[in-house]
């Protein structure tokens, strides 16, 4: 089965578990914009530029927690375009606790915990740079603010590079993505 065919499969899983929840929609993703707080080496820089508008569409289930609705909980997939411009499939859960401090407003603040399978710096020669593939796990906060069906997401996502055969933090990524509620299910 392949990679894409998975992510759906997880996907309906996880939308058809809470079918007794409170409150719930399904959303569409769209757009996504980043800004790379990480430098790519002088090398690399002549080489090759970050990609930072993503071309992003993807699919969210939302549900609440709770009877008053203050904690949410997400289940999502994307497709998009990488920081290298190469195919990227994203896979993630978040937990959320909404604010509305007026009644059509809010606000998520939350955590997502997911995994993307993306293009990776491999190797830099003298004239060109090799990718590989790779599923790079992640955890990031997300600051969701919406008004009635249309939201703005903004996530903070740690980077990881490779040297000498070890991993280390560096930098993240501000990642910015637009949405809007398709379904209700109450």
């Amino acid at each position: 089965m392949n990679l894409f065919k998975r992510y759906i499969s997880l996907l309906i899983i996880g939308t058809s578990l809470p079918a007794f929840s409170n409150e719930a929609n399904v959303s569409i993703d769209f757009g996504g914009w980043s800004k790379h707080f990480y430098s790519l080496t002088e090398h690399q820089s002549k080489l090759i530029d970050y990609n930072e508008s993503h071309d992003l569409i993807g699919i969210r289930y939302t549900s609440t927690f709770s009877d008053n609705g203050d904690y949410k909980y997400s289940i999502g997939f994307n497709k998009m375009n990488d920081s290298f411009g190469f195919d990227a499939y994203t896979v993630a859960a978040g937990a959320y606790y909404t604010l509305t401090p007026y009644n059509d407003f809010y606000i998520d603040t939350g955590l997502v915990l997911g995994a993307q399978y993306r293009s990776w710096i491999d190797e830099t020669l003298y004239r060109e740079v090799k990718f590989k593939k790779v599923v790079v796990p992640f955890l990031a906060p997300e600051i969701k603010m919406g008004y009635k069906s249309f939201y703005a997401s903004v996530m903070l996502v740690p980077n990881a590079t490779e040297s000498n055969g070890k991993y280390k933090l560096v930098e993240p990524t501000l990642f910015f993505q637009l949405g809007f509620n398709l379904i209700n299910i109450n």
